[in-house]
């Protein structure tokens, strides 16, 4: 940890903790929250191409 030029977490609790028992690495951790941005995802299509290669409607 001392070595260590960030320490990333996944809660502020984590942080806490990590900084209770490692106070040398205040001012290096960052909380980053677990997911996926929606910016990621892929936007839904009225039509899906099925593995044959027909076109469907899609379900929702």
């Amino acid at each position: 940890m001392a070595r260590a030029g960030a320490v990333l977490t996944d809660s502020r609790f984590t942080e806490a903790e990590l900084l209770h028992y490692f106070p040398e690495v205040a001012g290096r951790t960052h909380v980053v929250y677990p997911g996926i941005s929606g910016r990621f995802s892929v936007a839904p299509a009225a039509e899906v191409e099925t593995a044959d290669g027909r076109t469907r409607q899609r379900r929702c």
